[in-house]
């Protein structure tokens, strides 16, 4: 449904569409939804996160995982879905990176973007994806498709979750690693652990 301006917004917009030389259409156009977004993110105003857990293929929440976030026009449509590797991801043309981050003890991640990052691909809001991969940039598992609907009035895409193809190694835990640092340093000064 489209909605109708009161008319000082209608007003407003027509002083905006005269000021960047946008057809005086009265309405909130394309051109001018676009132009408006870019005037509020110079401003610093439009600013977007997405965020959400990585379970392993056995649903154990998943710490260390690093998540790469981005952004898929038309052009990257159909390569989401079937890439192995981010360099089939970043090919010149139809997804632009919108972030990474690790995930924490509890498999969650979060990544803020903002609309200068994909604005000139989109008319609208970014569609996000987020893979989870490993240290050679293989894709171990992917999030559904976030699209606008999912974080219109927030600018939260929340619960953009990744289900990993199999159960990705966790890493040492805390007592591991303080374990191995502790024998170095005991092979180190000579010492050994007491039986």
């Amino acid at each position: 449904d489209q909605f109708r301006l009161g008319r000082s917004s209608q007003q407003l917009l027509g002083e905006l569409q005269r000021r960047e030389s946008l057809d005086l259409t009265g309405e909130v156009d394309a051109p001018t939804a676009t132009r408006l977004n870019q005037l509020l993110d110079e401003k610093g105003l439009l600013s977007y996160s997405v965020s959400g857990q990585v379970f392993s293929a056995s649903q154990r929440l998943q710490p260390a995982q690093r998540v790469v976030a981005y952004d898929v026009d038309l052009r990257g449509a159909g390569r989401y879905r079937t890439a192995q590797s981010l360099d089939e991801v970043e090919r010149p043309g139809g997804m632009e990176r919108l972030g990474e981050a690790t995930t924490d003890p509890e498999g969650r991640y979060a990544i803020g973007f903002s609309y200068r990052q994909y604005g000139q691909a989109e008319r609208g809001r970014a569609d996000v994806v987020a893979f989870v991969v490993d240290p050679n940039n293989r894709i171990l598992g992917r999030s559904r498709l976030g699209l606008e609907p999912d974080y219109a009035t927030t600018g939260e895409l929340a619960g953009l979750d990744v289900l990993l193809a199999t159960d990705a190694p966790v890493g040492p835990s805390e007592y591991e690693r303080l374990s191995a640092a502790a024998d170095a340093l005991l092979r180190e000064s000579g010492l050994a652990w007491a039986d």
